[in-house]
């Protein structure tokens, strides 16, 4: 994986943390657009050479915005960021 793969997991990873932040201030139109950004991230990115448990939770990015729970959108929005900030931090050592 490049530094440059490294850094746009790491921005992904953001993106999503900051969906799940949003949501649980109760600010949905912020979070929707992080949500956005994280999908055209997620396009962006899915190309690459990454290790296959990191493309499936990037495949599962697009997904999210289909999540109708506001909850469950915040756990996994969590989830997928804090799995892609590990795989970031992994990549750089």
């Amino acid at each position: 994986m490049t530094d440059y793969d490294a850094q746009e997991l790491g921005a992904l990873s953001q993106d999503l943390k900051r969906v799940a932040n949003f949501i649980g201030l109760g600010s949905p139109k912020s979070a929707e657009r992080f949500l956005s950004e994280a999908v055209k991230g997620a396009e962006k990115i899915e190309q690459s050479e990454l290790p296959a448990y990191t493309l499936y939770y990037i495949r599962r990015i697009p997904q999210l915005p289909k999540v109708s729970d506001r909850i469950q959108l915040a756990e996994e929005a969590l989830m997928i960021g804090c799995i892609l900030q590990n795989a970031a931090v992994a990549a750089k050592h």
